[in-house]
């Protein structure tokens, strides 16, 4: 597997911004150059959710375009919709794309994501303030639209910082969360997707292990010899591990 030469950040708002940026660079030592570009944002000047689905389909269409290996992460804010609802509008908006390529006769670029495309959704519910809360120590409620934010945003950089690095080791090391925001959650096996194609490593092949009685432990040491995703779909026993959220 290539490893990413781009990885572009499609998001609403500063704040996305500042939490994918520094997850990024503890993880792989990505500093702010060429490799990552954060597409514009209303910077308070408009919606950034609208801003965000408005670009979402072009967005995609220059990722299927491009020959190099890239990454696309999508940040959005869900608000009122369940986590489900906003993963489907977006592949809806990719449909909805496609079907009218398909009636003006252009050559077709669209189609909902792929499972093995390097297109990831991050959706956190009300705010992404609640994931430093809950990084924090604090019992959350993603269902609160206003406690966090209004105490989390008051936070200076380096401070969040501190909280981010907290999940980046976590998540590296592939130790488990601890009663995570369901949106929060969500996002740590999103970045699955990604983690070989970070890592420009090959992920092992499942013939490898014996998919009638699947030895947990044995998956759980290729996998992380390999940094590399193995679906759920393809060993479901993943889902009941104590290794995986």
């Amino acid at each position: 597997m290539s490893k990413a030469s781009e990885i572009i950040i499609l998001c609403e708002d500063q704040a996305h911004e500042v939490f994918v940026r520094r997850f990024l660079k503890k993880t792989l030592g990505i500093k702010y150059g060429r490799m990552l570009r954060v597409v514009d944002y209303p910077g308070g000047q408009g919606s950034g959710k609208n801003r965000v689905l408005e670009k979402f389909v072009q967005e995609v269409k220059n990722q299927r375009q491009r020959q190099a290996a890239t990454i696309l992460i999508v940040v959005h804010d869900v608000d009122e919709d369940a986590p489900d609802q906003a993963r489907q509008r977006l592949d809806d908006l990719l449909k909805k794309e496609a079907e009218f390529e398909r009636n003006k006769r252009l050559k077709n670029k669209l189609r909902p994501r792929t499972e093995n495309e390097s297109i990831v959704y991050i959706l956190p519910k009300w705010s992404i303030e609640t994931w430093l809360a809950y990084l924090d120590g604090k019992q959350v409620d993603e269902n609160d639209k206003y406690t966090y934010s209004s105490e989390y945003k008051k936070k200076n950089r380096s401070e969040k910082h501190e909280l981010i690095d907290r999940l980046q080791e976590k998540c590296s090391n592939r130790l488990r969360l601890e009663r995570p925001p369901p949106s929060l959650k969500a996002a740590c096996r999103e970045f699955e997707r990604i983690r070989g194609k970070l890592k420009g490593q090959e992920s092992v092949g499942l013939w490898q292990i014996d998919c009638e009685k699947p030895d947990i432990d044995q998956i759980f040491a290729l996998s992380l010899f390999n940094s590399a995703a193995i679906h759920r779909k393809q060993v479901v026993y993943l889902a009941q591990s104590r290794y995986f959220l």
